[in-house]
């Protein structure tokens, strides 16, 4: 009789420890270096699904134990009913010595459950002192990786691409500009009125020297620009001498003359060069000689419509530097001299 009811006693405590809720908390060690981690594993057996308070936890589990990670609380079935909560978190202490990890409060429903004590011995780093003091390690290279490269090539292509939009868009636009302004005149023809133009300006006898260049350069900028696609606006005096190095019609006596131009130019616009008169007169008559020599034969110059001029009937007038029809034939065999303008070259 006795035997049987101890049987059964066994039987009620176990089946009444299978429907009760149950804590559990464990260290992957109880021993560890100053500095180093250890996880911490908490978790919380419910026979059935009911109300549970988890604890929080900062940046401190106790004073000298601190918290660097706190993974999710993980829920997973068990059984029929039963239902089983877990969670990690990663500890270190930088305190030598024995601690105490305090119980941990759950709350199930209305009852209020602890978690056993742990305790976790630190140990300090054995330091031989026989020893000299070491130096730090040095810094170990590492190589760069396809992943850190892309940004920086993909930001360069990109601004490189947006650069070159940024280039086509100016030039189309001044295009567009200058053919919605009515029938033009030829590159040359419109370059030799401008420089005539600006020798009727006297600006550099007028003292306003800087002016002056930087009329010259830009008459000379625009024509490069028209006659020979070259962005010439847009660029640098060394920028523009290698783009005319690679253009089969500048001539390499052109290119030497261009240069002493433009490196005159930029010193009087940005330096307050004060050229001789003579200079100023030559690279004026340099620019036109140029245009003369590399303008396009097979196009006939276009005459500026001058309808509107009083007094000059549009059959008569002939743009500054340009050819008079009735002047054409005196033209052969004198490329260099324009009989019916205003400029003699």
């Amino acid at each position: 009789m006795r035997f049987w009811l101890f049987v059964w006693s066994l039987f009620f405590a176990a089946v009444v420890h299978g429907q009760s809720p149950g804590v559990s908390a464990s260290l992957d060690s109880t021993r560890m270096l100053v500095g180093d981690q250890v996880w911490l594993r908490l978790q919380v057996e419910l026979p059935r699904e009911g109300s549970l308070v988890w604890p929080q936890w900062r940046d401190t589990l106790t004073s000298g134990i601190e918290v660097l990670r706190t993974d999710s609380l993980v829920r997973r079935k068990q059984g029929k009913e039963g239902v089983v909560y877990s969670q990690n978190l990663l500890l270190t202490c930088f305190d030598s010595g024995t601690h105490r990890i305090p119980p941990q409060k759950f709350v199930v429903d209305t009852d209020t459950l602890w978690s056993l004590p742990l305790l976790l011995e630190v140990m300090p780093v054995t330091v031989d002192m026989q020893q000299g003091i070491k130096d730090i390690k040095p810094l170990r290279k590492v190589p760069l990786t396809f992943s850190e490269v892309l940004p920086w090539a993909g930001g360069v292509l990109l601004l490189l691409l947006l650069i070159m939009g940024w280039r086509w868009y100016a030039r189309r636009r001044r295009r567009v500009q200058a053919n919605s302004s009515g029938p033009s005149l030829p590159p040359d023809v419109l370059a030799l009125n401008q420089l005539e133009a600006l020798r009727v300006a006297r600006l550099w006898q007028k003292g306003r020297v800087k002016e002056h260049y930087t009329r010259l350069t830009d008459i000379l900028r625009q024509y490069l620009d028209a006659r020979f696609d070259i962005s010439a606006p847009e660029m640098t005096s060394e920028e523009l001498l290698r783009q005319l190095k690679k253009s089969p019609d500048v001539s390499a006596d052109w290119q030497h003359r261009m240069r002493d131009l433009l490196t005159c130019a930029d010193l009087a616009k940005f330096a307050r060069h004060q050229p001789e008169p003579l200079e100023n007169e030559r690279y004026v008559e340099t620019v036109a000689s140029f245009v003369q020599e590399t303008r396009r034969v097979s196009e006939p110059a276009v005459p500026a419509d001058n309808s509107h001029v009083e007094g000059v009937p549009s059959s008569e007038f002939v743009p500054s530097g340009g050819i008079a029809p009735s002047e054409a034939t005196s033209m052969e065999g004198t490329p260099n001299e324009v009989t019916g303008g205003r400029a003699k070259l």
